[in-house]
């Protein structure tokens, strides 16, 4: 039998099998890349909302500390009463 047939036919059936089969590949590694990239961007390429709240904290304790005697009593008084709450003995009973 003749190899020299047989050769390119095997290398066609090869060739179209791949350009079948590699298009569906290079798409499904394509939408992994953007899948992957848009997650990586989202967790990644934003601050994180827990150091939007440090942030606020470090300022709002700036703030306290670059207040003088007065300032800071005024400031403790008026959370004297516990964010709205009755104070509290320190058997933990109410005092009435």
């Amino acid at each position: 039998m003749n190899l020299r047939i047989i050769k390119p036919i095997a290398g066609g059936i090869l060739l179209g099998v791949a350009m079948f089969f590699i298009p569906l590949f290079v798409l499904r590694v394509a939408t992994f890349l953007i899948i992957l990239g848009i997650v990586l961007r989202y967790f990644a390429g934003r601050p994180r909302v827990g150091s939007r709240l440090m942030y606020r904290r470090m300022a709002f304790a700036d703030r306290i500390r670059n207040m003088n005697e007065e300032e800071y009593n005024r400031f403790k008084a008026g959370f004297a009463g516990g964010c709205g709450f009755e104070p509290q003995s320190s058997s933990g009973k109410n005092d009435k």
